[in-house]
């Protein structure tokens, strides 16, 4: 029984880190990521989300199936015109990663 705890705990806390991981990226790696598994996914959102900026990144996330996935480039990077402050949780409006990050007006 205690090996049981011992493997759900395990499979708990990677659970855990990897949700919170957030993969540093240039904007090609974001753009390829999106074209692979959000664009045209059935299965998921279809979007990608902008969660702000802080001193030197921004952040993006998108949900292509079952868990989320966080993604931030350098500012210098790219150029985002409507900056926010970066959210812990949530996020501000949809990109488009093909079209410069811009914002997706619906």
């Amino acid at each position: 029984m205690k090996n049981i705890k011992f493997v759900f705990l395990i499979v708990i806390a990677a659970f855990a880190i990897n949700c919170s991981h957030i993969k540093s990226s240039t904007p090609s790696e974001v753009k390829v990521y999106f074209q692979k598994w959000i664009k045209g996914n059935p299965s998921g959102w279809g979007m990608m989300f902008y969660s702000g900026t802080d001193n030197e990144y921004h952040y993006f996330k998108c949900r292509p199936v079952d868990s989320w996935v966080f993604f931030k480039v350098k500012k210098q990077q790219i150029n985002i015109t409507d900056i926010r402050t970066k959210k812990e949780s949530g996020h501000y409006y949809p990109i488009d990663p093909e079209n410069g990050f811009l914002k997706i007006n619906k």
